[in-house]
């Protein structure tokens, strides 16, 4: 599967304290987010996924004026790769509140317009 398929851009979350809890139907585990894009998310985990599999997310996002949030999204896995000790996921949102998708929309510009602000 070709990871870079996404429609719209990605943008990294390594300098964001943004975490969350994977729930696959075999078991949870806590994840890392690395990037975002509206339509889905690359996680660090230390548990393996098969694409394919449908999981529920509870991502807990702080953005860079220290608003928070819990969002939770059903996300089919589309890229698995071993990385260390660690896999990296790439999980697509399959379902997810209008509010929700709000929130990322409005945290994803925050992201942007942030970094703009550090590189002119």
């Amino acid at each position: 599967m070709n990871i870079e398929r996404r429609i719209g851009p990605r943008y990294s979350l390594q300098q964001l304290n943004c975490i969350g809890v994977l729930k696959s139907r075999k078991e949870t585990s806590y994840i890392k987010m690395l990037n975002i894009s509206q339509e889905g998310i690359l996680v660090q985990a230390c548990k393996k996924l098969l694409p394919g599999e449908i999981c529920i997310l509870c991502l807990y996002t702080i953005n860079y004026e220290n608003k928070g949030m819990s969002i939770y999204v059903h996300a089919e896995v589309c890229h698995v790769e071993l990385n260390d000790n660690y896999y990296l996921i790439g999980l697509e949102f399959t379902h997810i509140h209008a509010q929700s998708e709000n929130f990322i929309a409005h945290f994803i510009d925050d992201i942007s317009a942030y970094k703009d602000q550090l590189h002119p």
